[in-house]
């Protein structure tokens, strides 16, 4: 049996949920390695990393090296003198570094290896419409997130979860995994295998702001999907009237109608846009249907403005309505208190 002596890698509460309950379940960590402080907001308030405020609270020796592979860090983490290296949600590893620890350094990540290999992988998992996914261990090698598994878990991904509902069920359920690999490695009794590597793969590449844009053309399905799986950050995004617009929240339409103010029957969605004044196509505005259509390129948004106060967007075989948005510089809102401040 192995008494561990853990160096623990990780900034965000995906980490600190972790080092905690590791903590509490009585395993040694000698060391706690997490990002710089740095300015964050508008601000520019100093903030300290969710890590460091849980170590700091554990009275647990904290460092915070720009420089992985400084002669300074090396030297501390000599003095640490760790037999295990344990990373979550944290920078790269130089090899000097994942390598020291003589039981190996082990890494927790949000799925299911080999599938979703890279920085975002619960994003991407749900972008892809994906109703499963979960967690592994692994050791660290040469490749990133290549190295044997050592134990998983599942998790299911619902209709409408979204980053958040999944990151703070899998971040609970992560901790629980790490201690079951603790268990074993301490015990002499791990039984980790080689990743397979003879199936297509879905890869999970860090997001940026143009691959959050929507796009019209997608099905309400695969709208939904890509909402849901930027929310609540960093949003998903489209070019609106009223400038980019993020959605936070909505429901796909699948048929081609949507509901009028009564609740009774249907109005086809081709009676809708055919309202239009094609001589003003900046706005159109009638009183029987109560319902606005705003141009937007080759799309168009589908305001009704009596007792519903609901918006669409108009896709390529359906409609999105939209739940919750924010436009630049303004507080996130709801739908009906967008429309409410429609000028009719």
């Amino acid at each position: 049996m192995h008494t561990l002596r853990i160096v623990f890698f990780g900034s965000p509460t995906f980490a600190s949920t972790t080092l905690e309950y590791i903590c509490a379940a009585g395993y040694l960590v000698v060391g706690v390695v997490t990002s710089p402080d740095k300015p964050s907001g508008r601000g520019q308030k100093i903030t300290q990393s969710a890590v460091k405020l849980s170590a700091l609270t554990l009275g647990l020796p904290v460092f915070q090296p720009t420089n992985l592979q400084s002669p300074i860090f090396q030297k501390q983490l000599k003095d640490m003198n760790p037999n295990l290296g344990l990373v979550i949600a944290f920078r790269m590893l130089p090899e000097m570094v994942w390598s020291f620890p003589v039981l190996g350094t082990v890494n927790l990540h949000a799925s299911l290896l080999p599938q979703y290999r890279g920085a975002a992988p619960i994003h991407h998992a749900i972008i892809n419409g994906e109703t499963e996914t979960g967690l592994s261990t692994f050791f660290l090698q040469h490749a990133i997130d290549t190295g044997n598994i050592i134990e998983t878990c599942k998790t299911p991904i619902g209709p409408n979860d979204n980053v958040g509902d999944l990151y703070d069920r899998m971040m609970h359920q992560g901790a629980s995994l790490v201690g079951r690999t603790l268990l074993a490695i301490a015990n002499n009794t791990t039984n980790d295998f080689v990743q397979q590597s003879d199936c297509p793969l879905n890869l999970a590449p860090k997001i940026n702001r143009g691959f959050c844009e929507l796009s019209f053309a997608l099905s309400p399905i695969d709208f939904h999907n890509k909402v849901r799986g930027l929310s609540p950050s960093p949003g998903a995004w489209i070019s609106s009237p009223w400038g980019d617009m993020k959605i936070r929240c909505g429901i796909p339409v699948f048929s081609s109608e949507i509901k009028p103010e009564d609740g009774n029957e249907k109005t086809p969605a081709n009676a809708v846009i055919s309202v239009m004044d094609e001589a003003n196509r900046d706005f159109a505005y009638t009183e029987n249907t109560r319902k606005m259509v705003y141009p937007q390129g080759n799309s168009n948004f589908i305001v009704t403005a009596a007792a519903e106060k609901k918006i669409y967007i108009q896709l390529t075989d359906g409609f999105y309505e939209i739940v919750k948005l924010q436009l630049p510089n303004r507080p996130l809102m709801a739908a009906a208190d967008f429309v409410n401040g429609l000028k009719k």
